[in-house]
């Protein structure tokens, strides 16, 4: 079974049929109105609009530009394209409907859409140190876009732009592999941190094969590398999370949860998915050293982990005060630009460390 994250949308079509479902009659009425203003042919049967065209991309595109049709009317239509002589959808046809706004963000993502034609993408390491005796202990692998002029499209662009046009799946797989091609390639076989959207892995066997084959092919041991949980988005579903987890332990793999303490982590949260290791958030980190409410909720994750046997992270250590309150309080790992910021190539040790 192939994964939907190794297919790209199609925005060249020609000729065929549309077919749209709408929110309401008021809707359908204003498209079909729109649309044979512009020249196009349409027919509909209760909620549903047919429109025939010899330039599919075309009427798509007329649909998000030219029809005065708000966002909100974006995601109310459905849309589906068939071939040219359907007269009609079926019900299990219907179900392949994607919303209109899909279609209109994948247009408007052509950087996007290069950089996954392409594989244009570039990885930095940003060093993570081991506190105890201040050595490296591991490098974050870090994502971001290359245009075809060389310019850096940075990775909340990426991954905003992916979310809208559906291709979060696609742009995931392709991170992970792109790290794993890179490191080898720089014969950097030490302990990795590689980042993953959870809403990115619909079902872990079928999502994850090409990640676990390459990371066979070239020989990494499972036990370095890292899969961390990237909370950009709310995790509703825990027990989703919980299986793509036990899933990466179950291949030898180890796990890290990060953003912990930000508004979408919760201690309940590390206690239902017991990672290897957990990555306090830089906003908690910050100042750390002169706000006690900070210092609170960091002792309290502290203690936790070290009664559940899990280990800790202090990312985005920025400051020397930040770096000693961190190591005094006995926090395992810690991350920042005070230590080293994200280079092309990993480390090998790192200058001394006041």
């Amino acid at each position: 079974m192939s994964c939907r994250c190794q297919t790209l949308p199609n925005l060249s079509m020609e000729g065929g049929k549309l077919f749209l479902t709408f929110f309401d009659l008021f809707l359908l009425r204003k498209v079909s109105k729109q649309l044979q203003a512009l020249g196009y042919s349409c027919q509909s049967d209760g909620q549903l609009l047919r429109v025939d065209s010899d330039n599919i991309e075309a009427l798509i595109q007329a649909l998000c530009r030219d029809c005065g049709l708000s966002p909100s009317d974006n995601m109310n239509i459905q849309l589906l394209i068939t071939a040219a002589d359907a007269t009609s959808v079926s019900p299990s046809e219907l179900t392949k409907m994607r919303p209109l706004s899909t279609w209109c963000s994948q247009f408007n993502a052509q950087e996007l859409l290069d950089v996954l034609k392409n594989k244009s993408l570039v990885v930095h390491f940003q060093p993570i140190l081991n506190v105890q005796d201040q050595t490296i202990y591991a490098h974050e692998a870090l994502i971001r876009g290359l245009t075809p002029e060389g310019k850096i499209i940075p990775p909340n662009l990426l991954f905003g732009q992916a979310k809208d046009a559906e291709l979060l799946f696609n742009l995931d797989r392709l991170c992970r592999e792109t790290i794993m091609h890179t490191a080898a390639k720089l014969n950097y076989f030490g302990r990795l941190f590689i980042n993953f959207l959870p809403s990115a892995i619909y079902n872990p066997e079928n999502c994850l094969s090409t990640t676990m084959a390459l990371a066979e092919r070239y020989g990494f041991n499972p036990h370095n590398l890292i899969f961390e949980v990237v909370e950009t988005e709310r995790i509703d579903d825990v027990g989703h999370l919980r299986n793509i987890l036990d899933y990466y332990r179950a291949k030898g793999f180890r796990t890290a949860l990060d953003d912990m303490g930000s508004g979408y982590s919760s201690l309940n949260l590390l206690a239902s998915l017991s990672p290897n290791i957990v990555k306090i958030d830089r906003e908690l980190i910050m100042n750390i050293n002169q706000e006690p409410i900070k210092q609170a909720i960091v002792g309290g994750i502290l203690a936790m982990a070290k009664q559940t046997g899990i280990t800790t992270l202090a990312e985005g250590v920025e400051t020397e005060q930040e770096w000693r309150y961190i190591r005094d309080i006995g926090i395992d790992l810690v991350q920042g630009y005070y230590f080293g910021r994200p280079a092309a190539e990993p480390l090998s040790e790192l200058s001394s460390v006041q």
